[in-house]
């Protein structure tokens, strides 16, 4: 068996866990019909887009740090009136009023806003009036961020809602990983590299802390749920480590993507020389290898993986291509390594 110069990688693998970082669900404060198809799951909504139509009426949603919780309406004054203001502002409405305070400016973007998206303005105000729009807190919402994912339905039209109507996030994910409790699983340890497949592309990230333990029992035949309900129950369950992954998914990564995370836990040199591992022979705590001549010749060993170990710091006696001995079988014992 030849000795060969390779890279050895000692690796952990398992599913990728993909869950939203941050949710919003958009409640109803008027129960209605749906008049207009709402925004379908997987649309990617942004500052100004409408999110359902209900009684004929659209709720928007506009990007600020501040939460939707009132009217509003001319005289109106406060951190959410000036979320508002730079809304319209991004959206290219123009507004002259004292920051933070609803004026003459701001109903007449609001009038706008609802004219050019095709709907009559609130409170049945025309174009005499436009300067006193209001804005009712039933047709506007306010959520942190640019860009927001609709997780599910935001209203088919005909139907009848009320209370939650869909939940929308940011677009961004958190990724998991879920150790089992073998030996190579113990080893991980935030900060070593990992290598995400099954996005189409090779996604390049770190392992993170550890962000739970969850008491699982191993189980052929139960379904996840209950082989997780059961294992916490059970006295003595071993517990699954999970790691935060720190990496960027490309766009149009969903929840459902089947990905797979590759944790480097060693990595020798590249072009390391390597031996089968069936070939070391270990005398009294010296690993050693059997040359073809019979010649015997102690080694130290690093990374092992896929059966074959990096031979750290090698003598010059061994060099790629040398042929060496396997180690005798186990019903051979006394008899020497065989080629």
């Amino acid at each position: 068996m030849p000795l060969r110069t390779q890279t050895l990688i000692r690796s952990y693998s398992s599913e990728v866990q993909i869950t939203p970082a941050h949710t919003r669900d958009i409640t109803l404060t008027i129960p209605g019909v749906v008049t207009r198809p709402g925004a379908a799951a997987g649309t990617i909504l942004h500052n100004g887009d409408i999110v359902s139509t209900i009684n004929e009426r659209p709720l928007f949603i506009f990007s600020s740090d501040t939460p939707a919780y009132r009217d509003l309406a001319p005289g109106s004054v406060g951190r959410d009136v000036h979320a508002l203001q730079v809304a319209l502002e991004n959206l290219g409405y123009s507004i002259w009023d004292t920051e933070g305070h609803y004026g003459e400016a701001t109903a007449n973007a609001i009038y706008s806003l609802y004219i050019d998206r095709g709907y009559a303005p609130p409170a049945d105000i025309d174009d005499e009036n436009r300067y006193s729009t209001p804005l009712p807190r039933a047709e506007y919402t306010l959520m942190e961020g640019n860009d927001y994912s609709v997780m599910n339905s935001c209203g088919v039209k005909g139907a009848q809602v009320s209370g939650s109507l869909c939940t929308l996030h940011d677009g961004n994910y958190t990724l998991a990983l879920s150790a089992d409790n073998s030996d190579t699983a113990r080893e991980l340890a935030p900060g070593q590299q990992v290598r995400i497949s099954g996005a189409g592309e090779t996604i390049q990230g770190t392992l993170g802390e550890q962000t739970s333990s969850a008491q699982t029992t191993p189980s052929t035949n139960s379904a996840p749920g209950q082989a997780a309900a059961a294992a916490q129950q059970a006295p003595g369950a071993a517990a699954r480590p999970s790691f935060r992954i720190n990496a960027a998914l490309p766009q149009g990564i969903t929840p459902q993507a089947k990905l797979r995370a590759n944790v480097i836990i060693q990595q020798s040199p590249d072009n390391a020389l390597t031996v089968m591992e069936s070939a070391i022979v270990d005398r009294n705590g010296v690993r050693e290898l059997v040359l073809e001549n019979n010649e015997r010749v102690a080694i130290s060993t690093g990374v092992c993986a896929q059966g074959e170990c990096e031979i750290t710091n090698p003598p010059a006696s061994l060099r790629a291509g040398l042929k060496v001995k396997l180690r005798e079988d186990r019903n051979e014992m006394g008899k020497e390594p065989r080629a």
